[in-house]
């Protein structure tokens, strides 16, 4: 790193990236993965994170780099709407497609009614996302602080045994 003139970012967050996973007496675990940069990316980036997030299911766990940027003057770019298919799966947007396609619109054209309701579909399927991605996010947040808890536990010298993390199943 030092020949090539990278620099490691630091980090927040587990210290260790990397577990081999085995749960006899041969565990072990290491910061094998690490967010570098040279100076030009350091100078360009002067606000910047670094986590490491919570090891779901890999021996490795997820860096993430945040980049806090000012954009002034620039003109906001409008988001696509995006159809997720695993909405379909769930009762209530079922219902909120169903209420939507059943309403009336008067258009004589069958094409323009048509691309009404979708229109529309789109617009209440934003606000039931807005929503449910906020009650899906409080608890992914809540179940990956905990993750994060007990990762870290892990790391004590006694094993994490006098470790105490509130570990409920909800």
């Amino acid at each position: 790193m030092e020949r090539c003139q990278l620099y490691d970012l630091g980090y927040r967050g587990p210290k260790f990236t990397w577990s081999n996973k085995r749960e006899d007496g041969q565990f072990i675990m290491e910061r094998l993965d690490r967010a570098i940069a040279n100076q030009a990316w350091m100078n360009s980036f002067q606000n910047y994170c670094v986590e490491v997030l919570a090891n779901q299911t890999s021996n490795h766990a997820p860096i993430y780099v945040q980049l806090h940027t000012a954009m002034r003057g620039q003109r906001r770019v409008k988001k696509r709407f995006f159809y997720e298919a695993g909405w379909g799966k769930q009762q209530s947007h079922s219902n909120i497609i169903q209420l939507v396609w059943r309403e009336n619109n008067f258009f004589s054209n069958p094409w323009h009614s048509f691309l009404a309701k979708v229109e529309r579909c789109k617009r209440v399927i934003k606000k039931w996302q807005v929503k449910e991605k906020g009650q899906a996010k409080q608890q992914i947040q809540k179940k990956t602080e905990q993750l994060k808890m007990l990762q870290m536990a892990e790391t004590q010298p006694d094993g994490g045994e006098n470790y105490h993390v509130a570990a409920r199943s909800e």
